[in-house]
């Protein structure tokens, strides 16, 4: 069961990533220039 905790820290270390970038994206970006379903737009 060794490979348990391969993926487990793979899925986690994932995870934060996913994290780390709404955190960013929501400092970075302007989420009032989205539309009313809060989707982001590039301009």
């Amino acid at each position: 069961m060794r490979w348990i905790g391969k993926y487990f820290y793979f899925i986690l270390l994932a995870l934060l990533a996913v994290l780390f970038f709404v955190v960013i994206g929501s400092r970075f970006l302007s989420f009032t220039d989205g539309d009313e379903y809060g989707r982001l737009t590039f301009r």
